[in-house]
């Protein structure tokens, strides 16, 4: 072998040896991010264990069951104001937005007891004080005032992260994992602005929980998990629009800003007297 192929072998053997090292620094650098997030900001995570009353009526006949379900909700305010996806928290709620309420089969759901169950263990009943259909957002707050302040993610600090940035989504797992916490990396794969802006993760916030709370690696919140959906048009037909399944359902992220802003509506409970009100939120013309 001439000199210039040994000195040509060494390079690349050196060139090989460093990449190698990287990727698992890499990997590390990552994984030292999630447990970062997780550490400062898994106390902000509650679940809700919500009872519902299901009212179906259909070719005249009715039906009433109960259901009992679970979601999880981010404390963004120390007073205990907390943010939901509309759609696990009341169903109906996001069946009547796919267009799915027919007029042979009308469903309407009752929630008769919200328990807010905080990190650590802690129970306080709730209850919904605003909705807003457009955005798949919901607002809780305590019926009684906690006795102190709850740990909160400061949606203030929220940053608007660019195309194929890395992104952390937390949120806890159900009651047969003990609500753990849970953390996924995705990538952002789009940013739509209009009507209004919003951002799509790829397929693996699928695998996370709708009202999860999504961050920059560096920390900085970037919004929340919600499902946006679109009516069905008068076809029948649905969108090719790279939603769930065959319905017009897409899995997006929500700025922390419009967060913020949806928020300003929200009331203290002892305004709301019977059912919430409802946000209907038009579209941001840009």
């Amino acid at each position: 072998m001439t000199t210039r192929h040994s000195l040509l072998w060494k390079a690349l053997i050196a060139l090989g040896c460093a990449m190698l090292c990287h990727l698992p620094l890499r990997a590390d650098d990552v994984a030292q991010a999630g447990r970062t997030i997780v550490a400062k900001y898994q106390e902000s995570l509650v679940t809700l264990s919500i009872t519902l009353k299901i009212h179906t009526s259909m070719n005249g006949e009715q039906n009433t069951d109960d259901e009992k379900s679970e979601a999880i909700g981010t404390v963004i305010n120390p007073s205990g104001l907390i943010v939901a996806s509309l759609a696990t928290a009341d169903p109906a709620e996001a069946l009547a937005g796919m267009g799915r309420d027919h007029e042979e089969m009308k469903i309407t759901t009752e929630i008769v007891n919200l328990i807010i169950r905080t990190a650590d263990g802690k129970e306080m009943p709730g209850k919904i004080v605003l909705r807003d259909k457009d955005l798949d957002l919901v607002f809780i707050r305590p019926l009684k005032k906690p006795a102190a302040p709850l740990a909160a993610l400061d949606m203030k600090a929220g940053i608007v992260p660019g195309l194929l940035d890395e992104m952390a989504i937390i949120y806890r797992l159900g009651n047969i994992a003990s609500h753990a916490v849970c953390i996924t990396v995705d990538r952002l794969q789009a940013v739509v602005q209009k009507p209004r802006t919003f951002y799509v993760p790829g397929i693996a916030a699928m695998s996370t929980r709708l009202g999860a709370p999504v961050f920059a690696l560096d920390g900085h919140p970037i919004g929340i998990l919600l499902l946006r959906t679109a009516p069905e048009s008068k076809s029948g037909m649905s969108s090719s629009s790279g939603g769930i399944g065959e319905a017009n359902m897409l899995y997006i992220v929500l700025p922390a800003a419009d967060i913020l802003d949806a928020a300003k509506d929200a009331p203290e409970v002892s305004a709301v007297k019977d059912a919430p009100p409802v946000k209907d939120t038009p579209p941001v013309k840009k």
